[in-house]
């Protein structure tokens, strides 16, 4: 199996700012090409696009972004099924470049989790 699918389907929800049915057939078209999903949403009025496969969560904005459209996960998993944090420092040392990000854990199956991990450094 591929590192970036597990062998379990989840559901998972993008931010994605749509303009016209345009936008909508050229995310679509994107994420046909991506092995492991089984279906997905595109909502041009709610600006979201809703996948169930077993791609990683990552590999889904990749194909997004592919398009020039941003993509931010927004959601996954199933109710009482993930866990969100909010990365930031604090110390005095990163304040001229700190470090934020945000960490999903996603709990897909009995015994499998899904980890996504965005981390930004900024330099002031």
């Amino acid at each position: 199996m591929p590192t970036n699918q597990v062998d379990t389907e989840f559901d998972s929800v993008y931010a994605v700012p749509l303009h016209c049915q345009g936008c909508v057939d050229s995310v679509g078209n994107a994420l046909k090409k991506l092995g492991g999903i089984s279906e997905f949403d595109i909502d041009l009025q709610n600006q979201t696009v809703k996948v169930t496969g077993s791609v990683a969560p990552s590999e889904i904005v990749k194909s997004i972004q592919d398009t020039g459209k941003d993509a931010i996960i927004r959601g996954a998993g199933t109710p009482d099924s993930a866990a969100v944090c909010i990365l930031e420092s604090f110390d005095e040392k990163d304040k001229q470049s700190p470090v934020k990000g945000l960490a999903r854990i996603v709990s897909v199956s009995k015994d499998s989790i899904v980890l996504y991990l965005q981390v930004n450094q900024y330099t002031i």
